[in-house]
Parts: C-alpha cells; sequence; structure tokens
C-alpha cells in the first residue's frame, strides 16, 4: 500500500487487509468505474468511465481506491492523481488486466 495512505489513513483499521471475494487484494491496480451509469463521453462531465487507480482496502460493502491518474470529467472527488476515495460496492472495481471497453 502507498506509505501516504498508510499515513493518513482515515478508514477503519481492518479495512487495509481486506481483499475482496474476487480476489483483488490490497496494492492491485483496478479499474475504477465511475460516473452515472450508461451515460456516454458525449453526454458531458459525469459520464461512465474507467478510471487506473490502486485498490487500498475496503470492507464487504465499501471499496477504498487511489487514483493512479488524473480524471478531468470527475464531477466529485477525488479528482487528481493521489486522491484517495471510497465507493461503494465491488461492483465499482474490475482487474486492470481486463480491455478498457469503455
Amino acid at each position: 500500500m502507498a506509505e501516504a495512505a498508510q499515513a493518513t489513513w482515515p478508514y477503519p483499521a481492518e479495512w487495509q487487509n481486506y481483499v475482496r471475494p474476487s480476489g483483488i487484494q490490497p496494492g492491485d491496480a483496478v479499474w475504477l468505474i465511475r460516473g452515472s451509469r450508461g451515460r456516454g463521453p458525449g453526454s458531458g462531465p459525469g459520464h461512465e468511465r474507467r478510471v487506473r487507480a490502486r485498490y487500498l482496502g475496503g470492507d464487504a460493502y465499501n471499496v477504498v481506491c487511489e487514483l493512479l491518474e488524473e480524471d478531468p470529467v470527475a464531477v466529485s472527488a477525488p479528482l487528481h492523481k493521489g486522491g484517495i476515495g471510497v465507493w461503494h460496492g465491488e461492483s465499482f472495481l474490475a482487474p486492470c488486466e481486463e480491455s478498457h471497453p469503455l
């Protein structure tokens, strides 16, 4: 896990070691699915897209990730590389080895 994330971890300590049922574990690179599902790029900011991120932990209902790239069309934080946020549910994650269909 990134040292910066460890130093400022504001979430429950047990989230740091949570391995997802899909096998995604803390430190893995993932696609973070962000935005309004079903909206394409022509619909404006906040459309559905995939952003490279590092999975930092979570629990059965929450996903904590650090962005590995800028997200210039985000309408809510985090927006910038290195930003950390929480999303609800594993449906927001896909292994980074997967092709980038969006």
